[in-house]
């Protein structure tokens, strides 16, 4: 019984340590970081958009490539609830850097705009919350409700 429990535990100590060494550097290495910094909602600036419940969602975020190859920030989305918004077109120039591909040890911000209507912007007015899905990972936001409205796209 000693001779077999011993070599049980030869073997045991000798996978254990092989697989973490394989499985963690790996994987630290190649996890970016993504953190919000800040995130205001705001109501639309016309008549016709605050009829429609229209809402401009502004995201500042900062995304760090903490791997070894250039990150892909993928295609951002605000994911509230089970809807998900990709973000505005229009805005894409604001982003700046973040929405390109991030060189090894290099972070960017930038700041995303989504836009809501109808129904989903209520339930960001109720529930001030969401996520953010980019490069691979997911952040939680938590919204400010602004009492101004959204300036448009080409004013600083």
């Amino acid at each position: 019984m000693t001779g077999s429990d011993s070599k049980q535990t030869e073997t045991t100590s000798q996978t254990t340590p092989t697989t973490k060494t394989q499985t963690t550097p790996d994987r630290k290495d190649r996890t970016p970081s993504v953190r919000v910094v800040k995130a205001v909602l705001f109501p639309a600036a016309t008549q016709r958009g605050r009829a429609l419940q229209r809402a401009r969602v502004s995201v500042r975020v900062r995304v760090t490539n903490r791997g070894s190859e250039p990150l892909d920030p993928g295609k951002p989305r605000l994911i509230v609830d089970d809807e998900r918004v990709g973000v505005d077109p229009r805005a894409v120039k604001i982003a700046g850097d973040v929405l390109k591909s991030i060189p090894p040890g290099k972070s960017e911000t930038g700041e995303l705009r989504f836009e809501t209507s109808g129904a989903l912007t209520q339930r960001l007015k109720d529930k001030p919350s969401a996520r953010l899905r980019i490069a691979g990972r997911i952040a939680s936001v938590d919204i400010a409700i602004s009492s101004t409205p959204a300036v448009s796209d080409s004013e600083p």
